[in-house]
């Protein structure tokens, strides 16, 4: 049998506090491996086993091999550094980091925030929070664009650059190049987008400025789903309209009210049409003079309406009345036409007297009501009631239609930016009766020419 060396060993301790002679070699049966001594280190110098054991292996020199494998732990002090590349590492700084070098120079850091930054170490370029934020120093693109310059001249994406821009590129005009979507609304509609041939929707309120509907101090414009435009301004005379055809202005609207117009002003107007039939309301000035349109669906509309304060005090009507609670002067207010080529079916009037004399009996006076659409309600009156007038001559009875506010249909509201929309109420019938008084006058001088023949006949007699 082959002869068997043996050699003094213990445990993993035994072998820490023994010192051995020069080129004496011990057992470790702790760690199943050898120690080698050198007559003046304590504990010696455990070598590597060939595989297996589960013991602390420790040097001060390299270590080299074909390939390893660890099936636990690796501590390594600061960094892994590719053979050959020695300024291209991996590294552990600090707790909880972790960096990548090349060239010598930090590329990439994870630090304790569990973020991620490329570049430098002071200045990254680059941030990737755990949260999903992201922060860019420089450009972002996308896809396969070409950028040239100050623009995209090839492909399609998307560029946000460190400018602030953000720069889109489609082949086709009607692809949205932004579109923003409200998570929980059940359907996945689009409420933004513009697409790239510069076609905006908003399904909200776009705001500019520093606008904000609860504080007067801010100025801006704010365009509301509703289809209403706010537009403020901190002084009176700011513009917060202004049109141009090419360098000259053609309209312009002040913060105040003002409001200034080179052209035609139409309200409720049908574009694809030129007549009045389609206009509620049109003014304008040409080379034939300044004109204003008025019109009402309704025969008994009003076209025009003055007040003083919240009394009504004149209005007009589209069926052409008119009502005036005070004196009106004109030139030729008295004047009719009345050229016979305008009239036809000429025949003598029917005798007048006695309608004159049955008016006559009919005289009335009387204190006016606060709501007579009269100026000089203070004074008492003298002349007809139309009521009475009607039974003796209807034909110089005209009705007046008006209406006036009765049962309220919905109450007066105020939306989220201040603005108050009045309550409605139900129209009610508020018509009124006027007697002609040319027609009158005309039955006057008829009775006074058949008085005059009574007259003549008497004196005849």
């Amino acid at each position: 049998m082959a002869t068997q060396v043996q050699f003094r060993g213990g445990d993993t301790d035994d072998n820490d506090a023994f010192r051995g002679a020069a080129r004496e070699i011990t057992v470790d049966t702790q760690k199943d491996t050898l120690v080698v001594h050198d007559g003046a280190t304590t504990g010696g110098f455990p070598l590597f086993r060939a595989s297996g054991g589960a013991q602390d292996i420790s040097t001060s020199g390299d270590v080299s091999a074909a390939d390893g494998t660890f099936t636990g732990d690796v501590d390594i002090a600061d960094k892994i550094v590719h053979t050959g590349d020695t300024n291209t590492a991996i590294r552990f700084p600090s707790a909880d980091t972790v960096t990548v070098e090349t060239g010598g120079t930090e590329a990439m850091r994870i630090n304790s925030s569990q973020s991620l930054l490329i570049g430098p170490s002071t200045g990254a370029a680059t941030t990737i929070t755990s949260a999903g934020a992201a922060t860019f120093a420089g450009y972002i693109n996308t896809s396969n664009s070409v950028w040239t310059g100050s623009r995209y001249t090839d492909g399609v994406g998307c560029q946000i650059a460190s400018s602030g821009q953000i720069q889109t590129r489609c082949d086709t005009g009607t692809w949205n190049v932004w579109a923003g979507f409200k998570d929980g609304n059940g359907t996945g509609d689009i409420t933004s987008s513009i697409t790239a041939a510069g076609d905006a929707t908003f399904s909200g309120t776009v705001l500019t400025g520093d606008y904000d509907s609860g504080d007067s101090s801010t100025s801006g414009l704010s365009l509301q789903d509703i289809g209403r435009v706010i537009a403020r301004r901190q002084t009176g005379s700011d513009v917060v309209w202004l049109g141009l055809h090419g360098s000259n202005t053609g309209s312009e609207i002040t913060a105040a009210g003002d409001a200034d117009f080179a052209g035609r002003v139409n309200v409720g107007y049908d574009a694809g049409s030129a007549t009045l039939a389609d206009m509620a309301l049109a003014a304008y000035n040409s080379h034939t003079g300044s004109t204003i349109y008025a019109q009402n669906a309704n025969a008994g509309g009003k076209v025009w309406q003055a007040y003083n304060a919240s009394a009504e005090t004149s209005y007009i009507t589209s069926a052409g009345a008119g009502v005036f609670i005070s004196t009106l002067s004109c030139t030729s207010l008295t004047e009719t036409a009345s050229d016979q080529r305008f009239k036809k079916n000429i025949t003598d009037a029917n005798p007048q007297l006695a309608d004159v004399t049955a008016l006559g009996e009919k005289l009335r006076n009387w204190d006016w009501t606060d709501d007579a659409p009269v100026y000089e309600k203070d004074i008492r009156f003298l002349g007809l009631v139309a009521q009475e007038v009607e039974s003796i001559c209807p034909g110089i009875i005209h009705t007046i239609p008006r209406t006036k506010d009765g049962a309220e249909l919905t109450p007066e509201s105020t939306d989220e930016d201040g603005n108050v929309t009045p309550a409605t109420y139900e129209q009610v019938d508020d018509s009124y009766k006027t007697i002609k008084t040319s027609v009158l006058i005309m039955k006057l001088l008829g009775a006074v020419t058949e008085l005059s023949a009574k007259v003549a006949a008497l004196e005849a007699a």
